[in-house]
């Protein structure tokens, strides 16, 4: 069978989503073309639970029946593999104890444990002489462990191959993913990576990542320029402004979270003198790629806030900070208190705390005007009809006339609103692409963290996580026992 030169090669992991999204893309790309098309999932699953045979049985059939190639690569814990992590281990405990603040020196690999941590543990700059070793040593052994694949005599072969070819890994930010992506982008290869879409059961490609602004505010220009181009489908503007409304009163159909509950009593702000509000982002959320980390003229978060301080403070008007709900830990710890510290100390600045149940939704609305770094209560703040700017990389802050990124734009912003015309485009644009952004699954439905079911013959391809698989087992166990104590009483 002769093919195009064009290959296409799909790099999954034991993510359902990564191998669901992996297996469903190929099997359309096989439809529109006869494209080299090899779908290889590096899997950790080797003699973990049954489920991952059925699981591997069906990909290779799906894959036999699109004519597309899966290979599935186990990792088996071989001496060599087992002396490797020992003496890794060994390594990282001796730097730790000695209160070595990096254990390591690979800037690529401290950005992923860097983003690692921040994501479980609920904020950036984690020193990790103070952690968890199981928190050191994970991401960096999945790093090892995809490495076997990447640097061994196959991997290499495809990284380095001269034809025309794409790479497609899935969203990037976990471990295994980013350090897939950094040697694809070390090697120069062609990638997109594939994320989940805002639609039930849909995924979307992206070319940069998908946690990169400047992605995001290309795709709504180009959305933006669609809906000029022809009649905004009625169906289509009825979902946009749905869930607009929804948005407006704290609802995100996307995640399907209420942020009022985390207001809770939702007590009201009083305040004798005119104000402005910034409403803070958790510094949880952080890419392991450096080069997809906005640069704001503002510097970071902090150093934005700093500054709106001075112009408020100028104009002789109060700023009050409204701490994010997220940057509480389960346990009630407030994991920022220390990155906020400095501004109790300000004139003419009030600091509410993320425990504080004050109704951030009346406090922007007697505000001269809201600001954000990336948070999504933004829009929500612009389908109200307040006045709102983004003092960093707000994903929806695609029009210019949203960003404050100086000083003279902070105070022009303070003093004139967003014209009414401007708004009304980018609630119905960012609304639109919020709604119909991604494609659904062809072969799939219910994709989750637990398992996919197929389509066709609605059966479940299960658990992939191994600690479901135990507690499968821990149950079956205890019914087993059970069982025996009432056949012997």
């Amino acid at each position: 069978m002769k093919t195009n030169e064009e290959s296409h090669h799909f790099i999954s992991t034991d993510s359902v989503k990564s191998w669901a999204s992996a297996i469903d893309k190929a099997s359309k790309l096989r439809a529109t073309g006869n494209f080299r098309i090899l779908v290889t999932l590096l899997s950790r699953s080797r003699l973990l639970a049954p489920t991952f045979v059925f699981r591997n049985h069906k990909l290779k059939k799906i894959a036999n029946q699109n004519d597309f190639s899966l290979k599935i690569i186990e990792f088996p814990i071989s001496m060599k593999t087992s002396s490797l992590l020992l003496s890794l281990f060994l390594t990282l405990r001796i730097k730790l104890s000695n209160g070595r603040v990096k254990p390591f020196t690979d800037s690529k690999l401290l950005a992923i444990c860097d983003a690692y941590w921040a994501a479980k543990l609920g904020s950036q700059g984690q020193n990790p002489a103070f952690l968890s070793f199981r928190f050191v040593f994970l991401p960096i052994y999945l790093c090892l462990l995809y490495s076997k694949f990447l640097l061994s005599k196959q991997g290499a072969t495809a990284l380095s191959q001269q034809e025309e070819g794409i790479f497609y890994v899935w969203n990037g930010r976990e471990p295994a993913e980013a350090f897939i992506l950094n040697m694809l982008r070390d090697f120069g290869r062609t990638y997109q990576i594939i994320e989940r879409g805002a639609i039930r059961d849909s995924y979307e490609m992206w070319l940069e990542s998908p946690h990169f602004q400047g992605e995001w505010w290309h795709k709504l220009s180009k959305n933006e320029s669609r809906l000029e181009s022809l009649n905004f489908p009625e169906t289509e503007k009825e979902i946009a402004l749905r869930y607009a409304k929804a948005k407006s009163s704290g609802f995100d159909p996307t995640t399907g979270r209420d942020w009022t509950t985390l207001m809770g009593k939702r007590l009201e702000f009083k305040s004798n003198k005119p104000y402005v509000v910034f409403f803070s982002s958790s510094t949880k959320e952080l890419s392991p790629i450096k080069e997809f980390i906005f640069e704001s003229p503002l510097g970071d978060q902090f150093e934005a806030v700093r500054q709106l301080a001075r112009v408020t403070q100028r104009l002789d008007i109060q700023l009050v900070i409204r701490r994010h709900p997220n940057s509480v830990s389960r346990s009630g710890n407030d994991l920022e208190k220390t990155l906020w510290a400095e501004f109790c100390g300000y004139s003419k600045v009030e600091l509410i705390n993320p425990e504080e149940e004050f109704d951030s939704y009346q406090l922007a609305s007697n505000a001269l005007c809201s600001y954000v770094w990336v948070s999504t209560i933004g829009f929500d703040l612009i389908c109200k009809g307040f006045n709102v700017r983004t003092l960093g990389p707000a994903f929806w802050a695609y029009q210019e006339e949203f960003r404050a990124f100086n000083a003279d734009l902070i105070e022009r912003s303070i003093k004139e609103e967003v014209p009414e015309i401007v708004r009304q485009r980018l609630i119905i644009n960012y609304s639109n692409f919020m709604t119909t952004r991604g494609e659904h699954y062809g072969y799939f439905r219910e994709v989750s963290k637990g398992g996919a079911r197929i389509l066709k013959n609605n059966q479940y391809l299960a658990v992939n996580d191994f600690r479901q698989f135990k507690s499968f087992c821990r149950l079956s166990l205890h019914k087993v026992k059970i069982f025996c104590q009432q056949l012997f009483q």
